[in-house]
């Protein structure tokens, strides 16, 4: 007899939700755990990435049901930031490749053309986005078999929830952990915004962070005039024997702050937003400052020279040479030197590149006087077009001296200092004597939701959550001291970043969600307005339920519900809400509070685990901090990483024609641990499919026989553990 799967599923899954099976009421008989999972982004649909992290998390829910756990899971929805206001503008725009993508997401559900054209149609309206994937992500849930909480939900635009978070910044403000500065962050050049990784594309796969170049300013012999270069080494400011342009490039020649500064024509627009008055006077090909004289911050006099190793769209756009503990710029002397047709193109060159003798800076252990050169070697670097191999070198090289290296004799007062802590005194030393300058970067090339460029910006007056502010960390590391992490391995990871916050941009001037209550112009983002909202779960229902207006929702209705301060009459008169009801929303909120465990992949350890417990710190008292946090790697498909370039995108609408939720979960379950990455490959679903099938027949061949079975039996332990 074989079974219909798919007829099986649908039974179940409609009965669980017709019968609100995972709708838990607080009940004082059973031990409740508060179990929560991030709540997706309603911009599109899922993929089978993000079926991992929740089928893992459904397998965890489960499992303590069956301990005895009166167990809530509820779910909601972000929409915070640029990328559903991203989508309604293409959308509007006709941008067709926008259109083709929605059409594919909604032709997912929807099998009339026509209807598809009217909702993808209806995206001009960013509501309409919010609405259609919240319900096809629900759907998409139901359909993989999470036994989710769905009374609960509610989306981060909701004006409740506009209201919870409002109170959650009058908290950060009155403690003092929101400042307001001018401050370095990432800014898309198109929606003149501030932006986080929820803008990005791939910002939550693959972070950009903001890094801070040191600016050396060097004298153009025969000009009142500077050419920049930059650097995230400013100790090496003691070994650099020359400097490298790319001559293919066109340069800018303007007046910043009162300096004549030769700068690549990108480096002079991001100058313009990072505080610096920026007037451009002319262009110059880079081919024209080859072979000119400049004299560094300390002095000495050294060439230009030419290379095509030289990224105009990286920082300042020229790049001065360190040979001795360089890769790139060992390798690019050697490639010169072996350039004939440049030798002759440029007259005096040869004799120039033959005066530069390295110098070196840096004692490391494992390495001789001229590491970059070894580090070449090592690597079996032939010429500088090998970037993968030189890369590695840098990397491997750059870590080996900054942890373990000494300065030595030829870095003047620095000498005998480790380079992690004489690179701030030199950065400081050569400011003193006005040589150089921050330049702001992202680590990496990246582009906003919208399609424009994402670059590092100064805004003045940005609002700011300062991580540094007094007690915090320590309160936060104490938290982390009584979690629970697992794997474990990552409880040391939260550590490392525990010290490393200090300060994050937490509001914007464009988007969607929460406005900061005491400045409207600015909208709070999409990381900060989603740290504590697994509180909100706990209130949400009943303020629905009793018909509490948003404008009831102070901040002392919050103090008492969720902090206990203030007493009910009081409160009750102040928020025209009923004593018995802030009641019973206390008694609730108390009952399911704290957050026994939240899973989650581990992308999200950096950013949104950290906040998460840093802002439970920060509001809440010890006894209603997060208790526990499950983690999983991350999903591929057959060794590949999945993108929409590639075709290997399977969405979660897909997953129950394609594989059936069963089979799908018992892939996932089984396939990997949760500190492994998952390799998702169809031979070994269809493997997994096999010995299901054979599993099911030998259930259904042994329970007829029980049936046929005269004499009742005691069931064995196997027949228990399977009914």
């Amino acid at each position: 007899m074989a079974l219909n799967f798919g007829a099986i599923e649908d039974k179940w899954q409609e009965r669980w939700y017709s019968e609100k099976a995972f709708e838990p009421a607080p009940n004082g008989m059973k031990p409740k755990f508060f179990f929560t999972v991030p709540y997706p982004y309603v911009s599109g649909t899922l993929h089978v990435g993000h079926g991992r992290t929740y089928v893992s998390a459904d397998v965890l829910a489960r499992f303590k049901r069956m301990q005895g756990f009166n167990l809530l899971w509820p779910m909601a929805f972000h929409a915070t930031g640029t990328p559903v206001l991203a989508v309604s503008a293409k959308i509007a725009a006709g941008d067709e490749a926008a259109w083709k993508l929605y059409r594919g997401y909604v032709g997912t559900y929807e099998k009339d053309v026509k209807e598809v054209e009217r909702i993808v149609g209806s995206f001009v309206e960013p509501r309409a986005v919010m609405d259609y994937f919240s319900s096809t992500i629900i759907r998409d849930f139901k359909s993989i078999g999470c036994s989710l909480d769905l009374s609960r939900q509610f989306t981060t635009n909701d004006k409740e929830y506009n209201k919870f978070i409002e109170w959650q910044f009058h908290k950060y403000k009155k403690k003092g952990y929101l400042k307001q500065a001018a401050y370095p962050l990432l800014y898309c050049v198109d929606c003149a915004n501030a932006v986080g990784e929820d803008d990005i594309q791939e910002g939550d796969t693959n972070p950009v962070e903001v890094q801070v170049f040191t600016a050396f300013k060097f004298k153009l012999e025969g000009e009142d005039a500077f050419v920049v270069s930059s650097t995230l080494r400013p100790e090496t400011v003691f070994g650099i024997t020359n400097m490298f342009v790319n001559p293919s490039v066109e340069y800018v020649k303007a007046v910043v702050d009162n300096e004549t500064w030769y700068v690549s024509i990108q480096a002079a627009q991001k100058l313009s937003r990072q505080n610096h008055s920026v007037k451009e006077t002319a262009r110059v090909q880079g081919s024209a400052l080859v072979g000119k004289t400049l004299v560094s911050p300390l002095g000495k006099r050294v060439p230009v020279l030419p290379s095509s190793f030289v990224d105009a769209e990286t920082a300042s756009g020229f790049v001065h040479s360190v040979p001795a503990h360089a890769p790139y710029d060992w390798i690019a002397l050697a490639d010169l030197k072996k350039d004939v047709k440049t030798l002759v193109k440029y007259p005096g060159l040869a004799e120039a590149l033959e005066a530069i003798e390295p110098i070196s800076l840096v004692s490391t252990p494992g390495y001789g006087e001229f590491p970059a050169k070894e580090a070449c070697e090592r690597m079996k670097v032939a010429n500088a077009r090998e970037t993968p191999k030189l890369d590695k070198a840098t990397a491997e090289l750059y870590k080996k001296e900054f942890y373990d290296g000494v300065l030595n004799e030829n870095c003047g007062q620095f000498a005998g200092q480790k380079i992690e802590q004489a690179k701030e005194g030199v950065v400081k030393w050569l400011k003193e004597k006005n040589a150089v300058v921050d330049f702001y970067e992202t680590t990496r090339q990246a582009k906003c939701r919208c399609g424009g460029q994402v670059i590092a910006a100064v805004m003045q007056n940005q609002w700011f959550i300062d991580f540094n502010s007094e007690g915090w960390k320590e309160r936060s590391n104490e938290c982390l001291d009584r979690m629970f992490v697992f794997p474990t391995a990552y409880k040391k990871q939260f550590s490392d970043i525990f010290a490393w916050l200090d300060k994050r941009p937490c509001a914007r001037r464009r988007g969607l969600g929460t406005q900061l209550p005491f400045a409207n112009e600015w909208i709070i983002e999409s990381l900060s307005d989603s740290t504590i909202y697994m509180a909100f779960y706990t209130v949400i229902k009943q303020i629905r339920r009793f018909g509490i207006k948003p404008e009831q929702l102070r901040e002392e209705f919050f103090d008492h519900v969720l902090l206990g301060e203030g007493t009910v009459e009081a409160v009750s008169k102040t928020c025209a809400v009923k004593p018995e009801v802030l009641k019973s929303i206390r008694k609730e909120f108390e009952y399911w509070y704290p957050n026994d465990l939240r899973h989650t992949s581990v992308a999200h350890v950096s950013n949104h685990l950290s906040f998460f417990i840093f802002a439970h710190t920060a509001i809440f008292s010890p006894k209603h901090w997060p208790r526990a946090i499950t983690l999983n790697e991350m999903l591929v498909k057959e060794g590949v990483k999945m993108s929409k370039s590639k075709g290997n995108v399977i969405i979660l609408s897909d997953v129950k024609r394609k594989y059936g939720a069963d089979l799908f979960r018992l892939c996932i379950s089984s396939a990997s641990e949760f500190g492994s990455l998952l390799d998702f490959r169809d031979r070994d679903v269809e493997a997994a499919r096999k010995s299901f099938i054979k599993w099911t027949e030998l259930m259904l061949v042994l329970s007829e026989a029980a049936q046929k079975t005269p004499v009742k039996q005691p069931d064995s332990i196997a027949v228990k553990w399977m009914s």
